[in-house]
């Protein structure tokens, strides 16, 4: 699940710099870091602390909120889940 949600936003983040047609090293500026951070951010390398979360989509001109979800097995022990 994590995992889901972390492509779809980071491909969605690649699309945005393409279709603004910034290069990697534009968005690097944006974030005062090297083009080889945001290579492996983009390439799903490394993954961001939130605060390069809302950094990074914040440079690329998304208006971030945050959504907290609860599917009510937070916390229960996988044996004791209902399916």
């Amino acid at each position: 699940m994590v995992t889901d949600d972390y492509d779809s936003v980071r491909l969605a983040l690649v699309a945005r710099r393409k279709l603004l047609g910034l290069t990697q090293r534009q968005v690097a500026v944006r974030l005062h870091s090297s083009a080889s951070y945001v290579c492996q951010l983009e390439r799903g390398k490394h993954m961001p602390k939130h605060d390069m979360w809302v950094r990074w989509a914040k440079a690329l001109g998304f208006d971030v909120r945050v959504s907290l979800r609860d599917d009510g097995t937070r916390g229960v022990p996988e044996e004791e889940r209902v399916p």
